[in-house]
Parts: C-alpha cells; sequence; structure tokens
C-alpha cells in the first residue's frame, strides 16, 4: 500500500497552524485534502507547556505530548526554550511507537532536533539539524558534525534491527 509521507519546515507552527485553518479550516480537512498519510514539521518551535496549555484532549502518548486531530496520532519533541522541535502526524494505525529521545543521549535528545517514529517495517527519523551561520570559532559546525555522526549511528542500529530508515 503506498503512503504519502510530507515534509515540512513550518518555522513555526502557530503561524503555519493560523494558516491552514483560515484556508482549509482545519488541519484534519488540510491533511485529507492533499492525501497526507504521514506529515514530518521541523522548527515548530513549541514548548511541552505551550503544548500542555492547550487543553487540547490527548491522543495517543509515547512519552511524547500529543495533540488530538481526529483519525491521527501525533508525535512532538518540544525544546524547553520553544527553539527547534519536530512533530510527526501519522494516520491512526501506522505508527507503533515514537520517541523524542532517539539517541539516548541528553545533550542531542533535550535540543528537540529529532524524533523517531516506528512503522512496524520502517522507523522515520524526522530531523531539524543545526545551523552554522555565523561561526567565527567552528563551534557550530563541530556540533553540527557531532549531532550527523550520532544520527547516523542510530540509523545505523535500525538498519541493524531490520528496519527500512527514512530520514526528514
Amino acid at each position: 500500500m503506498p503512503l504519502l509521507l510530507a515534509s515540512w519546515n513550518v518555522a513555526g507552527w502557530e503561524t503555519t497552524l493560523r494558516y491552514i485553518r483560515e484556508h482549509y479550516g482545519s488541519l484534519e480537512a488540510y491533511l485529507d485534502r492533499h492525501q497526507i498519510d504521514i506529515l514530518c514539521l521541523q522548527e515548530v518551535k513549541v514548548t511541552q507547556q505551550k503544548l500542555s496549555a492547550e487543553r487540547v484532549p490527548a491522543g495517543r502518548q509515547h512519552s511524547l505530548a500529543a495533540h488530538s486531530v481526529p483519525g491521527w496520532d501525533s508525535f512532538w519533541a518540544c525544546s524547553k526554550k520553544g527553539f527547534n522541535g519536530v512533530t510527526t502526524f501519522a494516520r491512526k494505525g501506522l505508527a507503533v511507537l515514537g520517541t523524542a529521545t532517539p539517541f539516548r543521549d541528553e545533550s542531542f535528545d533535550s535540543e528537540a532536533r529529532c524524533l523517531r517514529t516506528d512503522h512496524g517495517a520502517f522507523v522515520i527519523f524526522n530531523v531539524y539539524a543545526h545551523s552554522t551561520g555565523e561561526d567565527p570559532d567552528g563551534s557550530k559546525l563541530e556540533r553540527k558534525l557531532a549531532f550527523l555522526e550520532a544520527l547516523s549511528a542510530r540509523v545505523a542500529a535500525a538498519r541493524a534491527e531490520g528496519k527500512q530508515v527514512v530520514l526528514c
């Protein structure tokens, strides 16, 4: 069965969601209109506190806060400061498990730059990589390369488990 997976750097989920609601009525209508089965969002910029304060009924939770969209599961990696953050929406029944701590390393997991969702035969790593922008001392580049090396190791581990891997 073919699946449509979309990946979108939203540069702020609140503004994007407002736009979707203005033009489609709801996130559910947007996803249905475009026949999306799995939506991976990067740079959502949502904190756990903001997500919890929304008072949206909880959906399935896999150590992550979940917004409820009828017929969908959502998985969130929220940063403490409201930067970065990734989210994956999957039609109900397509995701088995999700984790916002795929590295099992606090120094990487605390930045909310990677979310791993398991879909049975395959896993998705939804990633928002570091910017190197202005980097006079090279520390941003060094951090990014360390992150990518750790990500590569997690991808290799998933493949060693017999999983196909999708990297967004």
